[in-house]
């Protein structure tokens, strides 16, 4: 839906009408919504509070304004225009911004004066901006910027209003391009947090909208390029494609980030010199791999059905917490960690209950598919066992930020064993764990506090991590405690049991067409989500529960109904309401606020009357061993941040990057060059003269780019690049993002016979092992070889390229006679044969002597002018004689 967002539900009772709240949004109920039956906060208040509060985030700003957006393209749908004159008829509903429907204009057509006013004076150059100077010997000098207008008075060239409007609405014009230069202005005051009703504010946008960096340092480049685009005086440079936008702006984080837009040009890029420019990029790239909103997981974790914490899906659904041993939940310690770190494939099953957890295969088993793309596509797995958490809050905000951070990180593997039970097996990939790296650069950033990139779980225990990372902690700050936490704490595993249970519950509601409720159950007879409501009363009110999950999932107990009510039921007060009880006990012994239902009933309460513990102090934090959680990380991008911190501490130079990041005019590149002779040449996979041209520049040391659709000969090109490397000495780093295109490359290599020669890694950890014996094999199958008379390899090339010679001499002296341009023909010699391959059934039959008249093919081209001129005289003339008359195909 493109409408406000909704507050209440509305109800649908059975047999009878639907009945919904005053305030519940009609897009709900199939009809469009009025300003006078939703009135709402308007936006001018609302940009006021959140400016009082701190601002706008990136994801606070998309938030609010992509509805909006949503909204504009679909009434651009229905042929109207959005009533954006301004920001009064704006709405703003839960942080998202809005306006009602019965608000939306007519287009407004005045083209003939908008086109007059955006001519251009001169087309010759182009003005960038102009401005009126004033000087008073009496007054300091201003300067004022004629890009901006004022409202009301007569408009001489395309300006910047103030109060959120075009110079369009000014000349009587609106169409769907003025509605995109109205909501570029909403977007910039949401994201630059720039109120444009004020003339100061405005006027720093005008002069800063190339470079919005100078107003918000914090500004994400997609945004910062969008508002440039959107806000263009120029009707012809703004986006034409709202609705594109709109799909760009909604997934920011894949767009490509062009350079013009990076904060780089913010900071003085063009001033510093080499190695200033190298160490600003360096760091620039490295900080766009890190994403310190709520939307990363590696700082801001939450629970979704891609993780599994472990230790809380092993605590029994119920029980007495008087009688709970301690090896019945998964923790860090004893024989889980153990077994983990020794190497072994340790059994999920052992701490599991799958038959009351009826939730957890399916998703463990998504998290294992999921795993196995990430290695087949990418070459990397992402799977992650969080071994420890870090609960923690950045002090330098105000009010400080709390963070729940998965803080050790160990690669492992999840497999399937099927059987009559199927088992779930956790293996780890390497003793070595990692340490965050968003925490650790955070941590760096913030504290000045370096945390190291590893661990080996084999040497060193997680409590000696602990007391280290609290030493340096304290040391930097005495007043934070950590603390560590490695005994479970049943109240709070017990309320994130029952959210988990909660989402369940809210799986099995009914969703889609038709859906209705009687007596708290949901039916449906649409025929695409057919759910009859005798089905359901049968099945929740007969049959009995298979699980006893099943009880907990419904939250009631199901009765069974008699013709006669039995003696010993219990009889409630006469408002309905259930009074405490003084004989009935809790799980923890403590009286229960209800009477106590069935027998049933009371052992499922067990798990809703523990509460959560939390922890709200700032300057408390936890280091926690008993949340060990499983899933897949997007972590595929943090292995290059070593790699530039790397770069950042070696100062040496490299003239490639420089030249990439250089701002001055590149070299315009010309032809390819020829192919390299044929002595000169080691492809080993088939190759055209245009590879070969590549292969040539390559060798030249000048950076250059391939590229091509699928099935266009680049792994051919990379092929036989590697080979040629190799045949001169030198060495190759092959990097690809895609494993299938590693894969090619090495398939074809290895036909070859080169893969003694190449060392295939796809991912770092899990590759070691079956790289040190390929280097095991090739140092035995050398040593075997040593004593072995070896084939004269020069001799045998010096063969095949003669026997290539003899065969590519008739193709080489065919061509040079296809490309020679004889005297009688004055075109070259293929030339000549297309046209006769274009003239084809269309020449007319001549005899010999016709034949031996018509002249060479040089002297018609000689003499084109005056046939063209003689043609055109004829197909004027009515009477043509014997000649045939021209057609529009005829030269």
């Amino acid at each position: 839906s493109l409408r406000a967002p909704a507050r209440h539900k509305a109800r649908v009772e059975f047999g009878g009408p639907a009945l919904a709240s005053s305030l519940v949004p009609p897009y709900r109920l199939g009809r469009n919504i009025t300003k006078a039956e939703y009135p709402m906060n308007g936006f001018a208040q609302f940009f006021s509070d959140r400016q009082a509060a701190g601002g706008f985030s990136t994801e606070d700003t998309l938030a609010a304004f992509l509805p909006l957006a949503r909204q504009v393209v679909e009434t651009h749908l229905s042929g109207n225009v959005a009533p954006l004159v301004g920001i009064d008829v704006l709405h703003v509903d839960e942080g998202r911004v809005w306006f009602a429907d019965d608000q939306a204009l007519e287009p407004r057509n005045n083209l003939a004066a908008v086109r007059q006013l955006a001519q251009p004076a001169t087309r010759a150059v182009e003005i960038l901006g102009e401005s009126r100077r004033t000087s008073d010997l009496d007054a300091p000098e201003q300067l004022v910027d004629l890009q901006i207008g004022r409202r009301g008075e007569a408009l001489t060239r395309p300006v910047y209003l103030p109060g959120y409007v075009c110079w369009e609405h000014e000349l009587g014009h609106h169409d769907p391009l003025t509605d995109v230069f109205s909501l570029g202005l909403l977007l910039s005051s949401l994201a630059c947090g720039l109120d444009l009703n004020v003339p100061e504010e405005l006027q720093s946008f005008v002069a800063n909208r190339d470079n919005l960096f100078a107003v918000n340092a914090a500004l994400h480049p997609v945004l910062a390029r969008a508002i440039a685009r959107m806000t263009e005086l120029d009707r012809h440079r703004r986006p034409q494609d709202l609705a594109a936008l709109v799909q760009s702006l909604e997934n920011y984080r894949d767009q490509p980030v062009d350079l013009s837009y990076d904060p780089v040009l913010a900071e003085g890029f063009g001033r510093r010199d080499l190695r200033g420019k190298r160490q600003l990029v360096l760091g620039r790239l490295r900080e766009r791999l890190f994403d310190l909103s709520r939307q990363n997981r590696l700082l801001h974790f939450r629970a979704t059905a891609h993780t599994v914490n472990l230790t809380h899906a092993s605590v029994p659904l119920s029980f007495d917490v008087r009688t709970i041993r301690p090896d019945q939940i998964l923790t860090w310690g004893d024989a889980f960690a153990r077994g983990i770190v020794e190497g072994e494939a340790v059994s999920l099953n052992k701490y599991l209950n799958f038959a009351e957890a009826i939730y957890l295969p399916s998703v463990l088993d998504a998290i294992r598919l999921e795993a196995r793309r990430d290695q087949t596509e990418f070459g990397f797995a992402q799977l992650r066992l969080v071994l420890c958490f870090l609960r923690w809050s950045d002090l330098k905000q105000s009010p400080p930020e709390r963070y729940d951070s998965p803080l050790v990180l160990l690669p492992v593997e999840l497999t399937l064993k099927k059987g009559v039970r199927d088992t779930f097996w956790v293996q780890a990939a390497t003793t070595e764990a990692e340490v965050n790296p968003v925490v650790r650069h955070q941590f760096k950033q913030l504290y000045a506090v370096e945390l190291p990139e590893t661990i080996d779980l084999a040497q060193t225990d997680l409590k000696a991590f602990f007391e280290f990372l609290a030493a340096k902690v304290q040391a930097s700050e005495p007043a934070v405690n950590v603390k560590l936490v490695e005994r479970p704490r049943i109240r709070l595993i017990h309320e994130r049991a029952q959210r988990r249970l909660e989402l369940y519950r809210r799986r099995l509601r009914l969703a889609g067409r038709g859906v209705r409720s009687f007596l708290d159950l949901d039916y449906s007879y649409d025929p695409n989500n057919y759910h009859p409501l005798g089905l359901r009363l049968f099945n929740e009110r007969i049959r009995p529960p298979g699980t006893r999950l099943r009880l907990i999932v419904e939250g009631a107990a199901r009765t069974r109904h008699f013709a006669v009510a039995p003696t010993d039921a219990p009889s409630l007060p006469e408002d309905g309401l259930p009074r405490p009880s003084t004989n009935e006990t809790d799980g923890l012994g403590r009286p229960s606020s209800v009477v106590a239902p069935p027998e049933a009933d009371e052992k499922e309460r067990l798990l809703f009357t523990l509460e959560a513990e939390t922890e709200t102090n700032p300057y408390t934090w936890e280091f926690d061993l008993c949340s060990v959680t499983l899933g897949n990380f997007r972590y595929r991008k943090m292995s290059l941040v070593r790699d530039y911190s790397a770069l950042l501490e070696n100062e040496s130079s490299n003239a490639a990057f420089d030249a990439i990041f250089s701002l001055a005019p590149r070299e315009v590149a010309g032809d390819d060059g020829p192919a390299p002779p044929l002595e000169d040449r080691y492809d080993v996979v088939a190759c055209d003269p245009t590879q070969a041209g590549a292969i040539a520049q390559a060798r030249s040391g000048r950076s250059c780019v391939i590229q091509g659709p699928p099935g266009t000969g680049k792994s051919q090109t990379i092929t036989n690049l590697i080979a040629d490397y190799v045949a001169q000495g030198r060495r190759v780093l092959f990097v690809c993002e895609k494993r299938a295109a590693i894969d090619v490359v090495y398939l074809r290599l290895r036909q070859q016979g080169l893969d003694e020669l190449c060392s295939l890694i796809h991912d770092s950890q899990s590759d070691k092992k079956e790289f040190v014996m390929n280097l095991k094999g090739c140092y035995e199958s050398l040593l075997e070889a040593s004593g072995k008379r070896r084939p004269n390899r020069e001799r045998q090339r010096e063969t095949a390229l003669e026997a290539l010679r003899e065969h590519l001499t008739p193709l080489e002296r065919f061509s040079q006679a296809m490309c020679s341009v004889p005297d009688r023909a004055a075109v070259p010699l293929r030339s000549l044969v297309h046209r006769l391959v274009e003239l084809d059934g269309r020449a007319p039959a001549l005899s010999a002597l016709e034949q031996e008249r018509v002249p060479y093919y040089a002297a018609w081209l000689a003499s084109r002018p005056q046939l063209k001129r003689l043609a055109d005289a004829l197909a004027e003339s009515s009477t043509w004689g014997g000649l045939p008359r021209p057609s529009a195909s005829n030269d």
